[in-house]
């Protein structure tokens, strides 16, 4: 488990270690997204790169790697109750 949560998110390896265990299972936890979120990006370079999309497509995907290059706001969606809790939990915040 180590190897894939430093694959995905880097840093000191040994930090892995250290952690509190609330902050480390909040990080297990969103490894299946973030290897999402990798894979979709993944297409999305070799669909722009061989030609696959129709033109509009190509300039929508690129204007949005331009968004991000640049730092502009995005959209942000409200977290779940479950996400919300978790985060709360992985500070060590005990809800009565």
């Amino acid at each position: 488990m180590i190897t894939s949560l430093q694959a995905t998110y880097g840093g000191d390896p040994g930090a892995w270690l250290r952690m509190p265990t609330g902050v480390l299972r909040a990080f297990i936890t969103a490894l299946p997204a973030r290897r999402a979120e990798a894979a979709l990006l993944d297409s999305q370079v070799v669909a722009v790169g061989t030609g696959s999309l129709e033109k509009r497509d190509r300039k929508a995907v690129i204007r949005g790697w331009e968004q991000d290059a640049r730092g502009d706001e995005v959209e942000r969606t409200k977290p779940t109750r479950e996400e919300r809790d978790m985060m709360i939990a992985a500070v060590g915040i005990k809800r009565g």
